[in-house]
């Protein structure tokens, strides 16, 4: 069983940085460790025994951030990824310095104008 990782602040600094990126109706996934919750235990517990008391109804065993359904709609950059809202043509999506999505992670702005390419799905 895997659950990804992420502080608080992380969290709302998250948030926070995607309010100025957003244009409307995008889902922001931020690019996050995961970890296996047996390690955690044992990190958190050295030695302590476990006990295993399997899936409880409506748990998953593993998440998925980005659904392989949606990997058409979907864009990479260096700390997050971003689902295109399917309402919005793909050809209307671009990258420039006009644009929130242009932004770097460190707030720069790129120069060009880019189109956004999916990420390939394996």
């Amino acid at each position: 069983m895997t659950r990804f990782w992420i502080s608080l602040r992380q969290g709302v600094d998250f948030v926070l940085t995607n309010f100025e990126r957003m244009q409307g109706g995008e889902i922001f996934i931020p690019k996050i460790p995961s970890v296996r919750i047996l390690d955690l235990a044992e990190a958190l517990a050295p030695g302590m025994p476990t006990h295993v008391i399997g899936v409880r109804p409506g748990e998953k065993l593993h998440e998925v951030m980005c659904p392989t359904d949606d990997s058409h709609l979907t864009y990479g950059f260096p700390d997050h990824y971003v689902i295109a809202p399917t309402t919005r043509s793909t050809a209307q999506m671009r990258i420039s310095a006009a644009t929130p999505w242009g932004k770097s992670a460190s707030g720069s702005r790129r120069a060009s104008s880019t189109i956004l390419r999916p990420i390939p799905t394996s």
